[in-house]
């Protein structure tokens, strides 16, 4: 079966580098009708330049869509724009897949991801995701244990090698590090929370909600993408003093930040679990903080 039309949508803050590299990693895979939409929360710099010039070029036949966006909002603000503009312009039968400007495919993610959505079935499908050593990072997570706020996230850190050449793994929350659904989902389940969640969780939230909307999150095992090494995810490491440490409890980006650790599970877990899941989460944080702090 052919696939429908798909509307890919990633956010950008001033990184040029990665909006060129992601251009030219998507130009293989999309046919006429789809659109990549990338929301500048820069508009006018760099990146405004690679992105018109990619959107009149002779060799490229999908579209490419520049949203104005504005750089005091987060991740949830910024993707919202696009999601927005999906949601407007585009009949539900159509694909979505939101993701990240440092995260490029390796493969055909559209179509190997909806090869593994079952017929019928409500979906959304991550692909595998992979540093540039070629071992797996979190791709979704299954939740062990909502009383405590316990995950596991199939195939972290494995060789890619150690990963099923076909087939899916269920889960409970997809990554929208890259995240294939239908515009029908969107239209559905609405937008990110960006009011609760300006930047960490919201990705979480919003899968979580999709599922309890009826669709079943699983991880492609044949699609891949590749994170990059830079990505700004991946920075806090190289804080080291304690006064850094402790400022990432407190900072909007951060994922030990305590109060939108709270607030997800108040937003996604059921309510016998609210107590024991935030102070599971919010010890964890104190830990993870002490532990990498410079003695």
């Amino acid at each position: 079966m052919a696939r429908p039309n798909v509307h890919i949508v990633a956010p950008t803050y001033q990184e040029p580098d990665h909006v060129e590299r992601f251009l030219l990693a998507w130009q293989p895979f999309l046919l006429p009708g789809d659109e990549l939409i990338i929301v500048n929360a820069n508009p006018g710099d760099q990146s405004s330049k690679l992105i018109a010039a990619y959107a009149i070029s002779e060799n490229v036949d999908f579209k490419v869509i520049e949203i104005v966006g504005h750089p005091s909002e987060f991740w949830t603000g910024t993707i919202n724009r696009g999601l927005d503009y999906v949601q407007i312009e585009h009949g539900g039968q159509d694909l979505l897949y939101v993701t990240n400007i440092d995260v490029c495919p390796i493969n055909d993610i559209i179509k190997n991801c909806f090869k593994v959505a079952r017929k019928g079935e409500r979906f959304q499908v991550s692909p595998v995701f992979l540093d540039e050593t070629g071992r797996a990072m979190s791709s979704g997570f299954r939740i062990i244990s909502y009383i405590f706020a316990v995950m596991e996230h199939p195939f972290r850190n494995n060789d890619i090698s150690q990963i099923a050449a076909s087939g899916s793994t269920r889960v409970d929350c997809c990554s929208t590090r890259g995240l294939l659904t239908t515009v029908a989902a969107l239209k559905l389940a609405g937008v990110p929370d960006a009011l609760s969640l300006p930047h960490y969780a919201a990705d979480h939230e919003w899968s979580l909600r999709l599922k309890k909307r009826g669709f079943v999150p699983r991880i492609c095992h044949v699609a891949r993408a590749e994170v990059a090494r830079n990505n700004s995810g991946l920075q806090e490491a190289k804080i080291l003093t304690w006064r850094q440490r402790v400022n990432l409890l407190l900072s909007l980006k951060s994922s030990y930040n305590v109060k939108y650790r709270a607030k997800f599970v108040l937003l996604s877990f059921p309510k016998y679990s609210w107590a024991t899941a935030i102070l599971s989460l919010v010890l964890r944080a104190l830990v993870q903080v002490a532990l990498l702090a410079k003695r």
